[in-house]
């Protein structure tokens, strides 16, 4: 699957999400009689988000799980996660030499329009085993799978969006 197909997949279906939220949330009751309807209540909003509530999610993450859910449950298992995994890992390998450099990690961001709050080559230097300044199909692979270890914060062999981003946050720093 090619860069701008896959793109496109995701915003679809991020279109599909946004169209379901708009009209999960109109109201569909009217007033008996013909009568106007009353506003719904206003509920006083926090200002600022309290500890307990999750990270809201980025364009980033949600087109992620938008790639990775096959199943559509709205969660990425282990299985999906490493099949998505495995996609980038194609992706990223624009020579198709078995390794990522930063230059095409650097592309394939820039394509997905990934987070940028860490440079390529520092991602790279996170999981690169062998401390080449590339990754291997292993290596990335592997950090994969421990990354997906770290992000699932309640165990249950599932990713949220809201583990996925707070994974992505504690990572590459807020």
């Amino acid at each position: 699957m090619n860069a701008e197909r896959a793109f496109t997949s995701a915003g679809a279906a991020m279109v599909s999400l946004a169209l379901a939220a708009g009209i999960a949330g109109c109201d569909r009751h009217a007033a008996p009689d013909g009568e106007a309807a009353a506003p719904p209540a206003q509920t006083e909003t926090p200002s600022t988000p309290s500890a307990t509530q999750a990270p809201a999610v980025s364009e980033g993450v949600a087109a992620q799980v938008a790639m990775m859910d096959k199943n559509g449950d709205g969660s990425i298992g282990a299985d999906e996660h490493a099949a998505g995994a495995g996609n980038m890992f194609a992706t990223m390998d624009a020579d198709h030499d078995g390794t990522v450099t930063a230059a095409e990690m650097d592309a394939a961001q820039a394509a997905f329009k990934g987070d940028k709050r860490m440079s390529s080559a520092d991602k790279i230097k996170t999981i690169d085993g062998n401390a080449d300044g590339t990754l291997s199909r292993e290596e990335h692979e592997a950090g994969s799978q421990a990354m997906f270890a770290k992000m699932d914060a309640d165990g249950d062999g599932r990713l949220t969006p809201a583990e996925m981003q707070a994974g992505h946050d504690k990572t590459m720093g807020k």
